[in-house]
């Protein structure tokens, strides 16, 4: 018989019972780890126990059973896929190792082919062979090819059967009890911002959005998916042991993507309702975008570098986790990407949108000496001067950072002194100055410290 042929035989498939799946409902996504939530009508008519499946990865440890408060469950014991699924695999290891074996015959009579000596043949006989062993070497690829096939077959028939529980159940008074279940599938996710800031409107937008992949095994569809932008730790848990509660979906059919942000007492989350999720591909979900009032203003750190940034100080009704992933775009133009802090909720928070090139800034050393006195007293007097000018069309608020040494000891005293009034100096020497600059205004001033030694 014909590899081809052979193959073709022990492919017809015939349809396989299998035990129930429970119909996922819920998923429940921290940084860390995930729940996939879902639930299972069973009939206990004339029995006490029910069959499950579960999918491959289900680690007994972790799968949380619940059911009606008028049943108990006492015991949950794996055993052996159905029979007529054990068959099947069975089968196609049974084509798989007769495929190998045609593969070997088939690999000799290449082998002596390939001893033959061309030389010796004449045209009519060099194109026979040619002609049979080329034919050999597509027999051994088509066979490859099946044997990869139904290896394939072999894996789905796994991941379709899972791995089969028994459930002990006893009811009081219960027919057809509903049992919620809580897996922990293979789920990654990943958050990322995209932050616009618009001048013209003094706006700050912030779209969040996260990478989702599921390998639950099976595609979810029209479920709830709960995210939580924080990790999963023992000592911060949710409501029941840290399982979001079963709510049972109405809706049949698909509806319209539902979005929300939920605060309670101790955290808060979005929920995004009627989803898709497919199983084993990257899902890109938009969590929520919103515009706060903002003001903008250009910050610049002289004691580390002389480049103005653009700036915005605003307020949000939320909580927002810091991200390592972010995109900023400032009046439309995309100027970068960076790491997002946390901004808390209704508190002021800052974002920076890059270098401002309308603020010319310059700094420059203008004094640094030293004297002594006859009295071994020692004067040390550093200065630099400041000239930022305003380029753009409309004014502007500046802040400028500087900072000053502070005294370790009684014997040193540290003067600062500035031609601008400061806003403050802070404890660890930092000086800040404010001010407003008009188009095309220029700020000149120059600052500095003495350090007087005894």
């Amino acid at each position: 018989m014909k590899i081809k042929e052979t193959v073709l035989l022990f492919m017809a498939f015939v349809g396989l019972s299998y035990a129930e799946f429970p119909i996922p409902e819920k998923l429940v996504v921290y940084k860390d780890r995930a729940f996939l939530i879902g639930k299972l009508t069973v009939d206990l008519t004339g029995k006490s126990f029910f069959d499950m499946n579960l999918p491959l990865y289900t680690d007994l440890r972790q799968l949380k059973v619940s059911v009606n408060k008028d049943c108990k469950i006492g015991q949950i014991k794996e055993e052996d896929i159905d029979s007529q699924t054990k068959g099947k695999i069975k089968e196609l290891k049974d084509q798989i190792r007769f495929l190998k074996d045609q593969i070997k015959t088939v690999e000799k009579e290449i082998s002596i082919l390939e001893k033959v000596d061309v030389n010796k043949v004449g045209i009519n006989s060099l194109d026979l062979f040619s002609e049979r062993y080329f034919k050999k070497l597509q027999e051994k690829r088509t066979a490859q090819q099946f044997i990869a096939q139904l290896e394939d077959q072999i894996k789905e028939l796994r991941k379709r059967a899972g791995r089969h529980f028994v459930v002990d159940l006893s009811c009081e008074g219960i027919t057809r009890p509903v049992i919620n279940i809580t897996i922990q599938p293979p789920v990654k996710v990943s958050q990322k911002y995209t932050v616009y800031g618009d001048t013209a409107n003094n706006l700050v937008k912030i779209t969040n959005r996260i990478f989702v992949r599921q390998d639950s095994g099976f595609d979810l569809k029209g479920i709830e998916l709960i995210y939580y932008s924080y990790r999963k730790t023992p000592s911060i848990s949710p409501p029941q042991r840290g399982f979001v509660p079963f709510v049972e979906r109405k809706m049949k059919g698909l509806k319209k993507v539902e979005k929300e942000y939920v605060e309670t007492t101790s955290k808060a989350y979005f929920s995004v309702k009627n989803i898709d999720l497919q199983d084993g591909k990257e899902n890109l979900i938009t969590l929520s975008s919103v515009s706060y009032p903002a003001e903008f203003s250009v910050f610049i750190d002289g004691d580390r570098t002389i480049t103005p940034f653009l700036k915005a100080t605003f307020k949000t009704d939320r909580f927002y986790p810091s991200s390592y992933r972010a995109d900023f775009y400032v009046d439309g133009v995309y100027i970068g990407s960076d790491r997002f802090k946390p901004l808390l909720q209704n508190s002021e928070n800052s974002l920076f949108f890059g270098e401002d090139i309308f603020i010319n800034v310059s700094k420059e050393k203008i004094k640094d000496f030293t004297e002594k006195s006859i009295f071994g007293a020692k004067k040390t007097t550093k200065e630099w001067r400041y000239q930022i000018k305003n380029n753009h069309k409309n004014g502007i608020k500046i802040t400028v950072v500087d900072k000053i040494p502070v005294s370790t000891s009684e014997k040193t005293e540290i003067k600062p002194f500035s031609t601008l009034k400061w806003k403050k100096i802070k404890s660890d020497g930092t000086v800040v100055w404010e001010f407003f600059l008009n188009p095309s205004q220029e700020k000149i001033f120059s600052f500095g410290y003495i350090i007087t030694t005894r």
